[in-house]
C-alpha cells in the first residue's frame, strides 16, 4: 500500500513544471496526497504493532513452554541461585537489568528487581549454570541470543516465585511482556492480564 503511495506521489507531481499546472492543480495533488497518506500511515503502524504483538506472544509462548520443559526434567522450577535451595523470585531475559520495564501498578507491586532475587533466564534455560540435576537442555533457541528482548527493547520477565512457593495464594507465576508502553500493569498475584501486557500464567502443580 506505501508503494502505492509512493506511485501516486510520484505521477502528481511528475513535469509540474514543465507542463505549467496551476497552483489549483497543485493544490489538490497535495491535498489528495494528504488524504492518502492519513489513511495509509495509520494503517501501515497498526499493521506494524500487531505484528509486534504476534510476535511477543510468539516468545512468551516459547518461554513458558521452556519452563515447562524445565521442570518436566529436574523437577524444580528455575529459580536456584545457587546449588542449593536458594530459591529466586524472577528471571529476566536480555543481558541487562537496564532493559527491566518498569511499573504502573495500582497499590503493591510484588515484582522484586532486586540482585538477590532475580537472575537472567538463560542461566536457566539455555546454561546450567546453577548445577540442576537432570539438566537436559537447552530449553529455548531464542535465549541463545543473550540480549534477547521483546519488540519494544524491555526484557521478558518470568515470575517464578508463584511457581515454587508453596506458601503463595496465587499459586501461579507468570511469563510476561510489559508491551508496547514498557509497564508491567499485571501485578503477580493478577489472575488475568491487565492493560497493554503480554504473558502467559504457568499453574504450579499440586504436588510441587
Amino acid at each position: 500500500m506505501l508503494s502505492k503511495l509512493t506511485k501516486i506521489i510520484k505521477e502528481g507531481f511528475r513535469g509540474l513544471g514543465q507542463k505549467g499546472y496551476t497552483l489549483i492543480e497543485i493544490a489538490a495533488v497535495v491535498a489528495i496526497t494528504a488524504t492518502l497518506a492519513a489513511v495509509v500511515v495509520p494503517v501501515a503502524m497498526d499493521k506494524i504493532s500487531k505484528s509486534k504483538e504476534a510476535a511477543a506472544a510468539d516468545d512468551v509462548k516459547a518461554l513458558a513452554s521452556a519452563v515447562a520443559g524445565f521442570y518436566g526434567d529436574v523437577g524444580l522450577w528455575p529459580a536456584r541461585s545457587g546449588t542449593s535451595d536458594n530459591y529466586l523470585y524472577m528471571l529476566r531475559t536480555g543481558n541487562s537489568k537496564d532493559n527491566d520495564p518498569g511499573f504502573d501498578i495500582t497499590g503493591t507491586s510484588y515484582w522484586d528487581f532486586s540482585d538477590d532475587k532475580s537472575d537472567f533466564a538463560q542461566d536457566h534455560l539455555v546454561k546450567n549454570t546453577h548445577s540442576y540435576a537432570n539438566w537436559a537442555g537447552p530449553y529455548v533457541e531464542s535465549l541463545k541470543d543473550e540480549d534477547k528482548r521483546d519488540p519494544w527493547g524491555h526484557n521478558y520477565v518470568i515470575w517464578v516465585r508463584g511457581m515454587w512457593d508453596k506458601n503463595s495464594t496465587a499459586g501461579f507465576g507468570w511469563v510476561i511482556s510489559a508491551g508496547q508502553d514498557g509497564k508491567l500493569q499485571t501485578n503477580t498475584t493478577d489472575d488475568e492480564l491487565k492493560g497493554d501486557d503480554i504473558g502467559t500464567a504457568i499453574y504450579r502443580a499440586s504436588s510441587s
